[in-house]
């Protein structure tokens, strides 16, 4: 079913692109690749696309909401590359960026949340 969910993807991300002014839906495909790519335990590719969806939902300015589902799909996979310190940094870093619109107190709570129950279901934090 992976292979599958990437080929399609794959697919809809070169359509995307061949379209100007879909940088949101380009992030969104990007993100979703980045998720497959994490159930694969493909932790380089799966940091590659949700680096770069990252990327694309801050420059075009898209719902703080989907930037934090990204910043926690990063985060997770951060985890399992280079440990909870990391990863717990890597999101103050992002959630202090100038970019970054600033976000309601209900999603900064739940996005240290997500962060601290996926450390918390790795046995990172006892």
């Amino acid at each position: 079913k992976l292979q599958e969910a990437e080929t399609i993807f794959q697919e809809a991300l070169v359509t995307a692109e061949a379209l100007k002014g879909r940088e949101k839906e380009c992030a969104a495909i990007l993100h979703q690749l980045g998720v497959v790519q994490r159930e694969r335990k493909e932790w380089s590719e799966a940091e590659k696309y949700l680096r770069k969806s990252l990327e694309m939902r801050m420059v075009a300015n898209a719902e703080t909401h989907q930037i934090v589902k990204t910043v926690v799909e990063l985060g997770r996979v951060l985890y399992e590359t280079h440990g909870g310190d990391a990863a717990l940094h890597f999101v103050q870093d992002v959630l202090g960026n100038r970019r970054m619109k600033v976000l309601p107190a209900r999603l900064l709570s739940w996005t240290h949340y997500e962060i601290g129950r996926w450390c918390y279901s790795q046995d990172y934090i006892n």
